[in-house]
């Protein structure tokens, strides 16, 4: 997650191929779960697996908030290796387990997990590429009631100065009052803590 950190996804000129971080994702995965799997057995694999998607996806929406600036290329070439990461995270059963890897079942409820999870950074991707005139609505048709925290980090990666954001941030204040809001999803990173592997 350093390398991705690491871009200058503020100038991106041009949406390419998988990013490197994301093949240094999968080639992590590869090793370290080829080792753990057979050190951990098949009946616990699966749950390995679940814990390293736990602790991976949060840590990738939350890499992005971190992102100073994310230009409408950053974000498209982001999209991008937000669904590598998907089909990463959901292939993780796969990699390393006893049976042969294409027959191995991925249980259901870790692939709407991981689809759940993954969505929140397309989502987030998805407002920071909207034009600044949509970004509140954008944001409000995707995060229903929303944390105005969150829009207000939208914006600011999207270089948007704090006070160009304040009669955004107050009109949707008065779509959605902060009663009604979510809680933010750019928050504490103790979870993230607990197991990490990247």
């Amino acid at each position: 997650m350093v390398n991705m950190e690491k871009q200058s996804w503020g100038t991106w000129e041009a949406v390419g191929d998988t990013s490197a971080y994301v093949k240094d994702i999968r080639n992590t995965c590869v090793e370290q779960l080829s080792i753990i799997s057979g050190s951990v057995g098949a009946d616990y694999h699966v749950y390995v697996c679940t814990n390293v998607a736990k602790a991976f996806v949060p840590r990738f929406v939350t890499t992005i908030a971190k992102c100073k600036r994310i230009n409408d290329s950053g974000a498209q070439q982001l999209l991008l290796d937000s669904q590598d990461i998907e089909v990463i995270m959901c292939g993780l059963p796969r990699i390393g387990s006893q049976d042969d890897s294409e027959t191995t079942k991925v249980p259901k409820n870790y692939v709407k997990a991981i689809k759940r999870d993954i969505g929140k950074a397309v989502m987030v991707l998805k407002t920071i590429s909207s034009p600044l005139s949509a970004t509140s609505e954008t944001f409000l048709s995707l995060f229903k009631n929303g944390n105005v925290n969150d829009l207000a980090r939208i914006l600011d990666i999207k270089g948007i100065k704090k006070f160009d954001q304040q009669h955004i941030l107050d009109a949707y204040n008065k779509k959605v009052p902060m009663t009604e809001q979510a809680p933010a999803l750019f928050g504490s990173e103790d979870l993230l803590k607990k197991f990490i592997f990247f």
